[in-house]
């Protein structure tokens, strides 16, 4: 049976707080690109990262994009 965990990330300046840690931290680079390819095909775009089973270790991470009513 494959197991997978998927961590919806919508980076904005609204969604930080002083209580709560980020699940990710990104580059300032990273923070960019990710800014760029939202503003070029959809405002609503979040990354996704997952976790499943396969891979040489037994895990292969995953990255997708999805809108935000789908995250």
């Amino acid at each position: 049976m494959a197991c997978s965990m998927l961590i919806p990330i919508c980076v904005s300046a609204a969604s930080t707080s002083d209580d709560i840690a980020p699940a990710i931290s990104l580059t300032e680079n990273a923070s960019k690109h990710f800014n760029k390819m939202r503003s070029k095909h959809n405002e609503d775009l979040c990354l996704g990262i997952g976790v499943k089973q396969g891979g040489y270790s037994g895990m292969l991470y995953t990255m997708d994009f999805y809108s935000k009513e789908n995250a």
